[in-house]
């Protein structure tokens, strides 16, 4: 049975002058995992997201984020072994809360 699953997360802006904001949600999509293991975190995200995979077989997976309405806003190809793999998605401080 295939697990298809649609994960949440939005920035949490912190400002020098200690004021925060929040950007919109956008949405990690999971699809076709049959029985492999997905976790993404933390959640919400700042600067980097963390995604731990544990795959059947060693393959190369297209890591998509998109924002609500669906348009891609980073994406990476990576290769991955069979067993434990952890995948760093960094540098998304530079997000802007327009772009959601």
């Amino acid at each position: 049975m295939n697990k298809v699953g649609v994960i949440y997360y939005r920035i949490k802006l912190n400002d020098i002058d200690k004021k925060y904001s929040y950007s919109n949600t956008i949405s990690a999509r999971q699809s076709n995992l049959s029985n492999e293991t997905v976790t993404i975190y933390p959640s919400p995200f700042t600067s980097q997201i963390n995604i731990d995979y544990v795959a059947l077989q060693a393959t190369d997976i297209n890591i998509e984020l998109t924002d609500a309405s669906g348009r891609v806003i980073v994406q990476k190809m990576v290769s991955l072994e069979e067993g434990s793999n952890t995948i760093h998605l960094d540098q998304l401080n530079a997000l802007s809360t327009r772009s959601y």
